[in-house]
């Protein structure tokens, strides 16, 4: 990172090695979100868990895309200021 500040060089490193750790996991729970099993819910309670399992599946895709797009950039800043 020769061509940035060396606080902000320094301050990219870290995040990104504070980041590729998380994208692991996060791209893992979002290829496999938690899921009860159907025999432990009834009626509406099943339905608005149904709902919210959906819900939460959607959101982890989301953060999952988001932080792989993080880490993404944190690497091209790093390639730019070599």
């Amino acid at each position: 990172m020769n061509g940035l500040d060396p606080a902000i060089a320094a301050a990219a490193e870290r995040q990104l090695a504070l980041l590729v750790p998380v994208t692991g996991r996060l791209s893992a729970a979002a290829a496999h979100p938690p899921h009860l099993p159907e025999r432990d819910w009834r009626g509406g309670a099943a339905r608005s868990y149904r709902r919210r399992e959906q819900e939460l599946a959607a959101q982890l895709g989301t953060a999952d895309h988001a932080l792989s797009a993080a880490v993404a950039a944190l690497r091209r800043l790093g390639a730019a200021g070599d």
